[in-house]
C-alpha cells in the first residue's frame, strides 16, 4: 500500500508540475482559450492539441498518436521516433507542449483515464 501511495503521490507531483486544468461552464471559451494558447506556444516550442472526442481506448494510445505525428510529420527512419524527437527537442532546448481539450466529452472516460495515466508516467 505504502508503494502504491508513494508512487501516486510522485505522479501527482510531476502533473502538479507540468499540467494545468481549465474549469467553466459550457460555452465559456475553454477551447478558444486552448487553441489560443497552442498557437502562441506553437512559435516556441512544438505543440499538440488533442479532443475529448478523440478515440483514445489503449493504454498507449496518446502515446502513439504522438509517435504518429512525429513520423508524419519529420522523416524519421529510428526505432524509437519520440526517442530522436526528444533528442532534437533537447539540443535546441525545447519541449513538447500538449493540449488535451473537452476531457469531459470522451464518452469512454475509464479507457481515457487508463491512457492519460499511463501517458503521465511515460
Amino acid at each position: 500500500v505504502d508503494y502504491k501511495l508513494n508512487a501516486l503521490k510522485n505522479e501527482l507531483l510531476v502533473a502538479t508540475n507540468h499540467c494545468f486544468l481549465v474549469i467553466d461552464r459550457a460555452g465559456g471559451g475553454k477551447t478558444n482559450l486552448l487553441c489560443e494558447l497552442a498557437s502562441e506556444q506553437s512559435k516556441i516550442n512544438p505543440s499538440l492539441i488533442f479532443f475529448g472526442k478523440d478515440n483514445f481506448q489503449q493504454s498507449d494510445s496518446i502515446i502513439k498518436k504522438i509517435e504518429n505525428i512525429i513520423c508524419e510529420t519529420i522523416s524519421v527512419s529510428e526505432i524509437d521516433p519520440v526517442m530522436y524527437f526528444d533528442q532534437i527537442l533537447n539540443s535546441q532546448n525545447m519541449f513538447l507542449n500538449i493540449f488535451f481539450d473537452g476531457i469531459n466529452e470522451n464518452r469512454k472516460i475509464p479507457e481515457f483515464d487508463l491512457a492519460l495515466s499511463y501517458f503521465l508516467e511515460w
